[in-house]
C-alpha cells in the first residue's frame, strides 16, 4: 500500500500535478537471451527485443534471475535493427522482483535506446580465479579482479598499471598474452572496494602475486582495469632501408606506428631483427593511404622477440612511422687509435676511448669546429660535414671519457690535442 511508503503532505505542490494511472490483471513475461541480445515475450505473445530506454543494472539484476542466473555481470545497447518491433520499454524494477512480470513497463513501439544485450552470470564473483604468489585472479565481464590471501574479491585499480602488467596478468591467469587492454573503467556490478593498486612489473613474472603493488586502499572512481587474454602471435620484423616493418600472424609487412615506442623496444626490435643492439630510431611521417601492423608497443626488455611484448593492432596511430637503426657490433668495433685515444663514432655520436679506459661520449665542452676537422681527419676522412653540440641519447648513456679538448687545427687526432 502507498501507506507503507514514505511520503509527505500535499501542501508544496500545485499546478498541472495530476497522476493518471491504470491498473489491471497479471501478465505473464518470458525472457530469453540469443547470443547476448535479451528478448522477452509479453502475455504468451511473440519473443521480441527488450527497448534499452531506462533499463539500468537492477532491472539487469531482475532480468538475469528470471533467466535462472545468480548475478548480471554487463549490459549495453546494441543499435535497432532495420523493420524490428519491441516487445516492451522503459522497465523499472525494484530490484527484489524474481521477474520481469513484477516491474513497470511499457509496451508501446517507441524506442530511442536500442536493443538491451545483456550478459549473466551462474556462478558467483571469483569462481574459476587462478592463484598464484599469494593472489587470486580472475576476470568478470572483462574486468580484472584480485583477492590477495584470505581477504575478499576486487578490482585490481589502473593506477600505474600498463602493457607490460597486463602481459603479465594474462600469464597469470593463463593465456600468452594480452590482446585488449583498458584503464578508466567501470562497472555498476563490480562496486567494491579495490584490492590492489600501484601494480609494478618487470616484466619477468608470470604472476601478478610476483609483482611489486599496493593495497587497494587509495582507489576509487572509474578506476577499472578491462583486459582480454589470448593465445601467442607470431610478429616478424625486418628493416627496409631504415624503415621497421611487421608483420602479425603471417600478415603482410607493415610499418610500426610510433605510439608509445621507446628505447626498450627499440632494443628488443634490433634483438629480434638479429643484431647486437640498437642505436638510434625516429618517427617519419605518415604517407598517403599508409596503414601500420601495430602500435602502442610496451616491451620489458628481457624479450627475444616482439611477439612477448604488448602492443595494438588498431589502426590509429598519432606518433608516425618508425625508422630505426641497429648495430651488429659493439660499441667500439672499428675505432682508430692515435696518440693513445681510439675514437669512433656510434649512430653519428662521437665517442673515445683514453689509453686502456672505456668508451665513452666525448663532452662538448669548448668542442668547436677546427676539434670537429681533426677529429674527422683522426677517422681517417677530409673534413668535418656535420657538428652539433648539446645532442643526447638514451642508448649512450655511459660516462664521458673526454671533455675540454682544445686543437690548434694543425693536429691529425685527437690525441695530439689538449683535453
Amino acid at each position: 500500500s502507498l501507506g507503507a511508503c514514505q511520503y509527505f503532505g500535499g501542501g508544496s505542490c500545485d499546478g498541472e500535478r495530476l497522476i493518471q494511472v491504470s491498473c489491471g490483471e497479471a501478465v505473464s513475461v518470458g525472457a530469453l537471451l540469443s547470443d547476448g541480445d535479451f528478448e522477452a515475450s509479453v502475455g504468451g505473445g511473440p519473443s521480441r527485443p527488450v527497448c534499452g530506454d531506462g533499463f539500468d543494472p537492477v532491472d539487469a539484476t531482475v532480468a538475469c534471475r528470471q533467466l535462472g542466473f545468480v548475478r548480471a555481470v554487463s549490459y549495453s545497447f546494441g543499435e535497432r535493427r532495420a523493420g524490428e518491433s519491441f516487445s516492451f520499454g522503459g522497465i523499472a524494477c525494484a530490484g527484489h522482483e524474481e521477474s520481469l512480470s513484477e516491474c513497470w513497463f511499457e509496451t508501446s513501439g517507441a524506442c530511442s535506446g536500442g536493443r538491451v544485450e545483456l550478459t549473466c552470470a551462474s556462478e558467483a564473483i571469483g569462481v574459476g580465479a587462478v592463484e598464484l604468489g599469494g593472489v587470486h585472479l580472475v576476470t568478470d565481464g572483462g574486468f580484472l579482479l584480485a583477492k590477495v590471501g584470505n581477504g575478499s574479491f576486487g578490482p585490481v585499480c589502473d593506477s600505474e598499471f600498463d602493457g607490460i602488467d597486463a602481459m603479465v596478468a594474462c600469464r597469470h591467469l593463463g593465456m600468452a598474452r594480452a590482446t585488449i587492454f583498458k584503464t578508466g573503467q567501470s562497472s555498476p556490478f563490480l562496486e567494491m572496494a579495490f584490492t590492489m593498486s600501484g601494480v609494478g612489473c618487470t616484466g619477468v613474472e608470470d604472476s601478478l602475486g610476483a609483482c611489486q603493488y599496493f593495497g587497494g586502499g587509495s582507489c576509487d572512481g572509474e578506476r577499472l582495469i578491462q583486459v582480454s587474454c589470448g593465445e601467442a602471435v607470431s610478429v616478424g620484423a625486418l628493416l627496409s632501408d631504415g624503415d621497421f616493418e611487421a608483420s602479425v600472424g603471417g600478415g603482410p609487412s607493415r610499418p610500426v606506428c610510433g605510439d608509445g615506442f621507446d628505447p626498450v623496444d627499440a632494443t628488443v626490435a634490433c634483438r629480434q631483427l638479429g643484431f647486437v643492439r640498437a642505436v638510434s630510431y625516429s618517427f617519419g611521417e605518415r604517407r598517403a593511404g599508409e596503414s601500420f601492423s601495430f602500435g602502442g608497443i610496451a616491451c620489458a626488455g628481457h624479450e627475444e622477440s616482439l611477439s612477448e611484448c604488448w602492443f595494438e593492432t588498431s589502426g590509429a596511430c598519432s606518433g608516425g612511422r618508425v625508422e630505426l637503426t641497429c648495430a651488429s657490433e659493439a660499441i667500439g668495433v672499428g675505432a682508430v687509435e692515435l696518440g693513445g685515444v681510439h675514437l669512433v663514432t656510434d649512430g653519428g655520436f662521437l665517442l673515445a676511448k683514453v689509453g686502456n679506459g672505456s668508451f665513452g661520449p666525448v663532452c662538448d665542452s669548448e668542442f668547436d669546429g677546427i676539434d670537429a676537422m681533426v677529429a674527422c681527419r683522426h677517422l681517417g676522412m677530409a673534413r668535418a660535414t656535420i657538428f652539433k653540440t648539446g645532442q643526447s641519447s638514451p642508448f649512450l648513456e655511459m660516462a664521458f671519457t673526454m671533455s675540454g679538448v682544445g686543437c690548434t687545427g694543425v693536429e691529425d687526432s685527437l690525441g695530439a690535442c689538449q683535453y
